[in-house]
């Protein structure tokens, strides 16, 4: 004669699924965690693998990760977004079946680094308008760069020589952006003028300065040499 013996176990043998995985990290309403993490869990006895679902909303009614064929006790999440609550369980998976899913943990991921800070830049950074006659007007121009990752705010261009006008006398650049600023020369007299353009701005290094030179005379204007040229 033949006795059936069932054989039941606690550890996902003999037809029983196994229990329900114990989560290990990160650890349950963390903060400032990274956008590049692992989670773990603690192995469940006689499991083969596990089922991991992550969400940005409690009730996992939609997921970012649902993943059944996890083999490990470990799953790297990459590229999350800055500033947001995950939430994620795990359950565990046999011969005899999938358990009940661990309990619900959730962290938030750290804030984004701030931008780059703005960079200014002009060019050229000297200009010689050579010989202008008397009454007469020249005018060149000089470029301001951002070459910086965040706005650069230039909050006043102004001249220290009065016979120097500039336009525009202020500007806002984003990162990458560029502007133009025109110089004009007035002499009043047969004197050599000298001063400075002083940009007034919110990167490093301000304020930003071109240097002017021109002279007055009779007659018509020889126009602004290149700034490689002397007086």
């Amino acid at each position: 004669s033949w006795t059936r013996i069932t054989n039941i176990g606690s550890g996902g043998g003999g037809g029983t699924p196994p229990a329900a995985p114990v989560l290990a990290s990160p650890a349950n309403g963390s903060t400032n965690q990274p956008t590049t993490l692992t989670l773990t869990w603690n192995a469940s006895s006689g499991a083969t693998s596990y089922h991991v679902q992550v969400s940005t909303v409690s009730n996992f009614s939609s997921t970012i990760v649902d993943n059944a064929s996890v083999a490990a006790t470990s799953l790297q999440l990459n590229s999350l977004a800055y500033s947001t609550t995950y939430y994620w369980h795990v359950s565990a998976s046999s011969s005899g079946g999938s358990s009940a899913y661990s309990g619900t943990w959730s962290f938030q991921t750290t804030a984004p680094p701030p931008p780059p800070p703005p960079v200014f830049s002009v060019n050229p950074t000297s200009i010689d308008f050579g010989v202008v006659g008397v009454g007469k007007s020249s005018t060149s121009s000089v470029t301001v760069t951002n070459t910086g990752g965040s706005t650069l705010i230039i909050s006043s261009i102004v001249a220290t020589s009065g016979r120097y006008i500039v336009t525009p006398t202020s500007g806002s650049l984003g990162a990458g952006a560029s502007m133009t600023v025109n110089i004009t020369f007035m002499p009043t007299s047969k004197t050599t003028f000298t001063g400075e353009i002083n940009f007034t701005h919110n990167a490093a290094g301000s304020p930003g300065v071109v240097t002017v030179t021109g002279k007055g005379g009779n007659g018509g204007s020889k126009g602004p040499r290149k700034p490689s040229e002397t007086a």
